[in-house]
């Protein structure tokens, strides 16, 4: 009987549990998606700044040099796998079950595709002006919404 009694109470317990710390998993990838976005971005806007003050003659950790740089490819080189090859060592994709790469930082694909949930998308140019780069990310499922998405557009000027 008194063994009974133990169950019910540990049943009760998990229980309480389960409904109380359910959520937080999710939190904690949505957290962890917002705070790639928000690294890439800064990562992004460092290195060029490093090559337009020649502060360094290598950037994205010695993958590539400033002097291959050019103010109308610029744009182009920050994003290709460079960028990529030096976040993904550093960032993982929290949702890398449910995407459709198991890296954080990728340099093609829409952000409002659920299958790029978790990946920040590193794009550049637009119709309008070529000199931009788009860095995006969907943290939360249904990224059709624009509220579970971030985008941020840097400039090249």
């Amino acid at each position: 009987m008194e063994l009974m009694i133990v169950i019910v109470i540990i049943g009760i317990l998990a229980a309480v549990g389960m409904v109380t710390f359910g959520g937080q998993s999710e939190k904690a990838k949505i957290a962890v998606a917002k705070s790639n976005f928000a690294t890439v971005v800064k990562y992004i806007s460092i290195e060029k700044t490093k090559c337009e003050l020649d502060i360094d003659e290598t950037i994205f950790d010695g993958n590539l040099t400033c002097s291959n740089l050019s103010k109308s490819n610029m744009p182009a080189v920050l994003i290709s796998n460079n960028t990529a090859m030096a976040l993904n060592k550093k960032l993982e994709n929290p949702y890398k079950d449910r995407a459709s790469v198991i890296y954080a930082v990728a340099t093609s694909g829409k952000a409002t595709n659920n299958k790029n949930i978790g990946i920040v998308l590193v794009t550049y140019g637009t119709m309008t002006n070529s000199k931009t780069i788009n860095v995006a990310i969907c943290f939360k499922e249904n990224c059709s919404s624009a509220d579970n998405r971030s985008e941020k557009l840097l400039t090249i000027d």
